[in-house]
């Protein structure tokens, strides 16, 4: 149903990455399956280095299973993604088959070129990646806006500092309190 799709943008992924389809060369032939938590996607590693349909309904080479709590990590990109696959089958197929999908990344500046030249496009990405830019540093200081503001003003939280005070203002006083029980018990006993 939409494994020829997410195949589709895999390889146009790998065409832009001469790096990844050499690490998959060697594992031409081998047979890999992702389970995602809406099915599952078998496909064949090339003699290119790309990937396609898998026809064999054998047991694949490589099981990588992607549970859903994964899918809450995408918003850290592939490394988040990564760290909650569970890999089954050939270790040296899987550890370049994860390589690749952890640092695999979309050139859009490269696609952009085709459709409308090079100079336009360089300066659409540039646009593009300076309004994200924008945006990253809108959030980040609407955030700190609002830790002061909680902390400072509408004083709601605490600051970590204070925070620390306390932590440490606490453990003194707990262990002048057991010095004080001590010192209370070694007197009544001398009674």
């Amino acid at each position: 149903m939409w494994t020829p799709a997410l195949l589709a943008a895999l390889n146009h992924l790998l065409y832009q990455s001469e790096w990844a389809r050499r690490l998959l060369r060697p594992h031409a032939g081998q047979h890999a399956r992702i389970a995602l938590p809406l099915g599952a996607v078998d496909f064949v590693v090339a003699d290119d280095g790309q990937v396609a349909d898998c026809a064999t309904t054998g047991a694949p080479n490589l099981i990588l299973t992607v549970p859903a709590a994964a899918l809450g990590a995408a918003a850290n990109g592939m490394e988040g993604v990564m760290r909650h696959v569970r890999i089954e089958g050939s270790a040296e197929f899987g550890e370049a088959l994860g390589l690749v999908l952890r640092h695999l990344r979309w050139d859009a500046e490269e696609d952009l070129t085709r459709l409308v030249g090079d100079i336009p496009a360089h300066r659409l990405a540039q646009t593009v990646r300076s309004v994200a830019r924008w945006h990253a540093d809108a959030a980040q200081r609407l955030g700190e806006n609002l830790r002061d503001y909680l902390v400072v003003e509408q004083p709601t939280l605490v600051a970590q500092p204070a925070l620390e005070d306390l932590l440490q203002e606490a453990t003194t006083l707990r262990d002048d309190l057991a010095r004080l029980e001590k010192r209370i018990a070694r007197l009544e006993s001398r009674r």
